[in-house]
């Protein structure tokens, strides 16, 4: 009995250490979809891949694409300068936009072992593989579409 009690205890403990990496306040602070967009959020500045060149060029129109693709993409820096995500211990995790003043409320699992984050916000389950650099919480998933995966998703958080 003793023996169970303490593999019981050494996994609840275990499991509060892994919340404990990513519990608290992030901002984003840089973001690549697909490296096709990346952005940097200090410096308040979006840069598009001049591989959109060879995507846009059978478009009727490629400068005005890309110029379409250039709106879009200084519209999601502007979400993300408004964005905050709080991870708390007890498994809630929130998303504030301080433009709007408004918050929304989910759940989140973190397997720190496979380095695997589930959140589930607005009935949208969203996976990721976390890692960490320099004190940066970074994320890594898939973007996709209706028609499926279209690449890869990297957003890096720094702690407020």
């Amino acid at each position: 009995m003793r023996t169970v009690l303490l593999i019981v205890g050494l996994f609840c403990c275990s499991l509060s250490n892994a919340q404990n990496k990513i519990t608290g306040k992030w901002k984003p602070v840089f973001f690549s979809m697909d490296r096709i967009i990346t952005g940097d959020v200090k410096a308040d500045s979006v840069y598009l891949s001049d591989t959109l060149n060879v995507v846009f060029k059978n478009d009727k129109d490629p400068a005005a694409s890309k110029e379409l693709m250039q709106m879009m993409a200084g519209i999601m820096l502007e979400k993300m300068k408004a964005t905050e995500q709080e991870f708390l211990a007890t498994g809630v995790y929130i998303e504030t936009n301080k433009k709007r003043n408004t918050a929304k409320q989910g759940t989140y699992t973190f397997d720190e072992g496979a380095g695997l984050l589930t959140t589930i916000l607005d009935n949208k389950t969203s996976r990721f593989t976390v890692s960490f650099k320099a004190n940066r919480l970074i994320l890594t998933g898939d973007l996709e579409s209706r028609n499926g995966k279209k690449g890869l998703l990297i957003v890096e958080y720094e702690k407020l």
